[in-house]
C-alpha cells in the first residue's frame, strides 16, 4: 500500500499524513505544518506581545441606574447602553444620596 502524504503549508515538504498538525491562522484559517514548521511556528507565536486592551472607565447613568464601561478612546458618543440617554452619564463611581437627589431635582 502507497504511503499518503501531503505538502506542508509552511516549508512545502511533502510529509507523511500522520505527521500533519493543523493550527489555527489568522481569525478564520488553518494552516497544515510539518513538524519541523511546527516548533518554528510554535516558538515564533510565544514571542509575540500580547495585545493591548483598551482602556475601559466605569461610567453610570443616573436616570436608570445603569453601570457600564466605556473607551473614552473611541469614536462613538458617550451615552448609557440601557437607555440610550446621554445627559445624566457621570464618570467612576455611584453618586452618594446628596448628589443623587440634586442632580434629579435640576430635571
Amino acid at each position: 500500500m502507497a504511503k499518503q502524504e501531503m505538502t506542508c503549508d509552511h516549508c512545502r515538504k511533502a510529509v507523511a499524513v500522520s505527521e500533519i498538525k493543523y493550527l489555527p491562522k489568522g481569525k478564520d484559517g488553518m494552516v497544515a505544518l510539518c513538524p519541523s514548521c511546527r516548533t518554528k511556528f510554535k516558538a515564533t507565536a510565544e514571542k509575540k506581545p500580547a495585545e493591548l486592551k483598551p482602556a475601559k472607565k466605569p461610567y453610570f447613568c443616573i436616570r436608570c441606574k445603569y453601570h457600564f464601561k466605556f473607551d473614552p478612546r473611541s469614536a462613538a458618543n458617550l451615552r448609557c447602553p440601557f437607555c440610550g440617554r446621554e445627559d445624566k452619564v457621570i464618570e467612576d463611581k455611584v453618586p452618594d444620596a446628596d448628589t443623587l437627589i440634586r442632580t434629579l431635582h435640576d430635571e
